[in-house]
């Protein structure tokens, strides 16, 4: 899931060193209020299997709001300013899922009081995180694109949160989930297919081709005065005219 949001949001924040610290530190901050919930709501009988679900459903309502993340940034201000304005602007966007799913270690470790246990929980989800690491940058990326991996990502858990409550919570949160899949996909703004996400020089542009590999975005453009751009995550890498932007210093 992190690697897919950090595709996205580092065709918009341009600097890969800035994006990854803001990105790095809305999780772990997220994380951390996570893990500090999980033994208050664990006391209190929350269900774990519909926290989970809910994760589900803040990924899928995350999706279209990250796909507006250019519009969403702003240059203004000093630099500090800018930086704190996107770090909110990106923990108010992922946080909410990602506190949820921080939420599930901890409970899981709380209950398991043998050491064994623990080294076997921290065992599974190492595996799990690397796994999904690369089978996303892999595989699902250049597949699918970062919007449908995260639309997959947040269905693995709400069917999993599905297969384990009873009813009515589990046609609630069916309900529930089906609308906000429903509205990601109405929500859609043509990343991939009618534009490119960032920020670019070209008042206009008509998206020639779009391709997503493990390492990058690559997406050819074409502007109003017939001019081709190569666009790599945000940045213009070659252009048949002067540009200002660029890929590589």
């Amino acid at each position: 899931l992190e690697v897919a949001w950090f595709r996205a949001l580092r065709s918009v924040l341009w600097s890969t060193s800035e994006s990854f610290a803001i990105m790095l530190s809305a999780v772990l901050i997220a994380l951390a209020i996570g893990a500090h919930l999980a033994p208050v709501l664990r006391r209190r009988g929350v269900s774990l299997e519909l926290l989970i679900g809910l994760a589900g459903i803040a990924i899928l309502a995350a999706t279209p709001a990250i796909e507006r993340f250019d519009r969403m940034v702003a240059l203004k201000g000093g630099f500090l300013q800018v930086m704190l304005n996107w770090f909110a602007i990106t923990f108010a966007i992922i946080g909410p899922a990602i506190i949820l799913l921080g939420i599930v270690l901890p409970w899981q470790l709380d209950v398991a009081e043998d050491p064994r246990c623990w080294s076997r929980l921290y065992f599974l989800n190492t595996i799990g995180a690397v796994t999904g690491a690369l089978g996303t940058a892999w595989i699902l990326l250049p597949a699918l694109g970062f919007n449908q991996t995260s639309w997959l990502a947040g269905s693995l858990l709400i069917a999993f949160a599905c297969w384990h409550l009873t009813s009515p919570r589990r046609w609630l949160l069916l309900g529930a989930s089906g609308l906000a899949l429903l509205g990601a996909q109405q929500l859609q703004t043509g990343i991939g297919k009618t534009r490119v996400m960032g920020r670019f020089p070209f008042a206009r542009y008509v998206l020639v081709s779009s391709v997503d590999t493990a390492d990058a975005n690559i997406s050819l453009v074409e502007t109003g005065d017939s001019h081709q751009a190569v666009v790599i995550d945000g940045f213009v890498a070659a252009d048949t005219q002067p540009i200002a932007s660029h890929y590589m210093p």
